[in-house]
């Protein structure tokens, strides 16, 4: 078994609460899909309940397949797959319906969605700085890019106005908050409650958002 500390934190950052899960397998992304938090482990998803933190089912996925990063679209889940540059869209019970590959110049790290269209954030090759992408999985395109200008990040939410990732640095988390034409509106910072590993899972259900940490 494996412990990810979850801490729940205001829009702009403010440290709410944090509490333990006990998962099956590390955890590396989040997701909020109306009512229960999600996390992708190695080759399965797990589903949670926020207000007790208890583990209320676990599933595996396609061909064991890990998913780096997690987001909901209201009906499936989308994740870039582990070592692939590839992303794929899950239903609730693990299974991949759907795969988009080769669109990006590296694999995503994060990925969310606005409602309408897909983003996904890995780093440019070229630059050495962290990219957003808009893309629409109906036809399999990327309609606008633009460079954060951060070497160091991982993790991505939309929170209904801004897309946001973090920093690495466990010790003091720095969000960023994107508009979605790529301008960097504002930034939030933040000791963390504990210390740990940081990975890419962050989610947001409406009102708060949850970075997780393994300890």
């Amino acid at each position: 078994m494996s412990f990810t500390l979850i801490n729940q934190r205001g829009r702009d950052c403010n440290s709410i609460r944090t509490f333990n899960l006990t998962t099956p397998t590390p955890v590396r992304g989040l997701a909020w899909d109306g009512s229960f938090l999600w996390a992708s482990g190695n080759g399965d998803l797990q589903q949670f309940d926020v207000s007790t933190g208890a583990l209320l089912k676990t599933v595996a996925t396609t061909g064991g397949e890990t998913y780096d990063d997690l987001t909901f679209d209201g009906e499936y889940f989308w994740g870039p797959v582990s070592g692939n540059v590839g992303i794929g869209q899950i239903t609730r019970e693990g299974q991949r319906i759907n795969f988009i590959g080769s669109i990006f110049s590296a694999s995503p790290i994060g990925i969310a969605h606005d409602g309408h269209f897909l983003w996904a954030l890995y780093v440019n090759a070229g630059s050495g700085f962290y990219d957003i992408s808009q893309f629409d999985p109906q036809w399999l395109g990327i309609s606008r890019t633009f460079s954060t200008g951060l070497a160091t990040v991982a993790g991505l939410i939309f929170d209904g106005e801004y897309l946001v990732t973090r920093g690495v640095v466990v010790v003091s988390q720095t969000f960023y908050y994107f508009t979605r034409e790529g301008q960097l509106v504002k930034t939030a910072t933040e000791g963390s409650a504990t210390g740990g590993t940081a990975f890419n899972g962050l989610a947001f259900d409406g009102e708060y958002f949850y970075q997780g940490l393994s300890v």
